[in-house]
């Protein structure tokens, strides 16, 4: 699952979108919640960072693309 790294790369840039096929991870993530179990340290990075919007979850990568920004 991508969200561990998605999670550490947000808390080093600020600025991250996650795409999943499941729209029920996009829901949890969106809303801060981590769907992944037995990785310490994840569940308070998602929530933090999703409330703060620098982390998101789409299940288009051509959205996520597009707002992608090269740094």
């Amino acid at each position: 699952m991508w969200l561990p790294l998605a999670a550490v790369y947000a808390e080093a840039s600020g600025n991250v979108t996650g795409v999943d096929i499941d729209s029920e991870v996009v829901r949890a993530v969106d809303s801060g919640e981590c769907p992944v179990d037995g990785e310490p340290g994840p569940p308070e990075v998602v929530e933090r960072h999703a409330a703060d919007g620098s982390l998101r979850a789409t299940t288009d990568p051509e959205a996520a693309a597009a707002g992608a920004s090269p740094n």
